[in-house]
């Protein structure tokens, strides 16, 4: 197995899954976030309200993809200061 920085391992290797694949989650500036729980990510002022935080994520290949489903998990804990 693999392991790339900032890249989200799929939730599976079985038959049918795309391979060399991995996802990545950006922040509002379009950076990758770091994903080893303690790095923060672009700050975001909050106002009185509702407030939208967006993310993204993309495909990443880690080599040479091959077709397949390509699904992976992240969790995020969002801490105010």
């Amino acid at each position: 197995m693999w392991v790339i920085p900032n890249v989200l391992a799929l939730q599976s290797s079985a038959a049918g899954s795309a391979t060399n694949v991995g996802v990545q989650i950006l922040d509002r500036t379009g950076a990758a976030l770091t994903l080893d729980g303690a790095t923060f990510s672009s700050e975001t002022t909050l106002n009185n309200g509702t407030n939208t935080i967006p993310f993204q994520a993309r495909y990443f290949a880690t080599g040479a993809a091959t077709p397949g489903a390509a699904n992976a998990d992240a969790t995020f804990k969002v801490q105010y200061q």
